[in-house]
């Protein structure tokens, strides 16, 4: 348990480094919104909101942050909107930082029994961090971090179940996949893709008939309390079950307009934001064959769940993920499908590439630490405000066209100078941790 605790305790004082922290976008307000409303209020409908569209468990997690910054700003005698703005913050640090770094070791021991190096299973992880779309969402308060942290709990105890005590994990398993459904509904779908793999592979590896039954009873049961608690929380805000608070909002947008932009257009394509997401998938398509059975089945199964959400979502009519650094309705599968790069990286250590492919291996890494580095430098979305506020240019400029895109229109001097030094600093601070104090320590026990 220490040596988790010191990983993630690294991660949170390099992301504590960087500072820089905001609270996102417009959902994330209201989000936030709720949690006070939740907290002062003892209501669902919010004072300056009313009834948000957006799934409550994020709000209700960032309860025990939002109270403890009140209460130590109200204890040293501020107003009660200093002390809110006090709670604000503390939420803002306490939050998704803290989710990052469990997302980070939850990662890390998952790895433990892929029988990888530990330097290939350290790098992986900073990599997970650093390199993928995970790290622009470390300093705000969307909710795609918190699904990813559930979609990776839920997986650890499926492949948890594959070696011992199958009911049991993936009762846990379903579990983690109850709560997702209560951060954000439109993972209905992942849990019914899920119990269907459980189910087959229960099936594949002839397990008793009273061990299936288990399942199917324990699925039923945990998506059944779920749906009914967000149904009630659906009739508390808007006196219906069955209004979602999305209003006119639809899946009419053209599929492959959405699956392009999502995949490769210059302001929202996985493969300028997440590029190692990509190879991810890529190797094990061509090394399909040679890959633990195990490994490979979870893999599977991932690759084609992606597949299917990145179908829903490009359908659709806010694709885009609204103003946000790359395709950030992804996001909750990237560290997931990141558990595929330990075993590139190993292959790569372990001279199976030749040189070329080496050579292209490491500049893409670097390359995927350096562009969300990029985003880092934070004038984007000085950018975005005085572009896109007024109206005249539309917002999709950003997605399609490279000379409006954030990518081309995020430097300036005396800001991004601080800020480069911020992040480098907080990128070595990370890594020699990991790799010198950290792989000594844990190579002790």
């Amino acid at each position: 348990m220490r040596q988790y605790l010191a990983l993630g305790l690294i991660f949170y004082f390099s992301f504590l480094l960087l500072g820089h922290f905001t609270h996102g976008s417009s959902d994330a307000i209201q989000r936030i919104e709720l949690t006070r409303s939740l907290l002062f209020e003892g209501n669902v409908v919010t004072p300056k909101f009313g009834a948000i569209k957006y799934s409550p468990l994020q709000s209700v997690l960032m309860m025990p942050a939002y109270l403890l910054g009140y209460v130590i700003g109200d204890f040293s005698g501020q107003t009660d909107a200093l002390s809110q703005n006090m709670a604000y913050r503390f939420t803002a640090y306490l939050f998704n930082p803290v989710v990052c770094s469990l997302i980070a070791v939850l990662f890390f021991q998952f790895l433990k029994g892929f029988k990888i190096d530990l330097s290939i299973r350290i790098l992986s992880t900073f990599l997970l961090v650093f390199g993928t779309l995970l790290f622009p969402y470390v300093r705000n308060m969307f909710s795609e971090p918190l699904s990813a942290l559930l979609i990776l709990l839920s997986l650890f105890y499926f492949y948890k179940s594959f070696l011992n005590d199958f009911v049991k994990n993936n009762r846990l398993n379903f579990l983690f996949l109850g709560l997702l459904i209560l951060n954000n509904p439109i993972y209905v779908f992942y849990n019914i893709l899920m119990f269907g793999w459980v189910y087959w592979w229960a099936v594949k590896n002839n397990l008793g008939n009273l061990e299936r039954k288990k399942v199917c009873y324990e699925f039923l049961l945990i998506s059944i309390i779920a749906g009914l608690i967000f149904l009630f929380y659906n009739y508390l805000r808007f006196g219906n079950i069955f209004i979602m608070g999305y209003g006119g909002e639809k899946f009419n947008f053209p599929l492959l307009a959405g699956m392009y932009g999502l995949l490769f257009s210059i302001g929202r394509g996985i493969i300028f934001y997440s590029p190692l997401t990509i190879i991810c998938i890529l190797y094990f398509i061509f090394k399909y064959e040679s890959m633990d059975r195990e490994l490979r089945f979870i893999c599977g199964f991932l690759i084609f769940s992606f597949l299917v959400y990145l179908s829903i979502y490009s359908k659709w009519e806010n694709w885009e993920g609204g103003w946000c650094w790359g395709p950030r309705f992804l996001l909750p599968f990237i560290p997931a499908l990141h558990l595929i790069f330990p075993i590139l990286a190993q292959s790569v250590k372990d001279g199976e590439t030749n040189k070329v492919v080496t050579c292209l291996f490491l500049g893409i890494c670097v390359y995927a630490v350096g562009i969300n580095g990029y985003e880092f430098l934070g004038i984007w979305q000085k950018f975005q405000g005085a572009m896109y506020n007024t109206g005249e240019i539309p917002y999709w400029y950003s997605i399609f066209h490279p000379q409006f895109s954030f990518l081309f229109n995020n430097w300036e001097w005396g800001l991004g100078m601080k800020r480069l030094f911020q992040f480098l600093l907080s990128v070595f601070i990370c890594y020699y941790l990991m790799m010198v104090v950290y792989k000594n320590y844990y190579s002790k026990i």
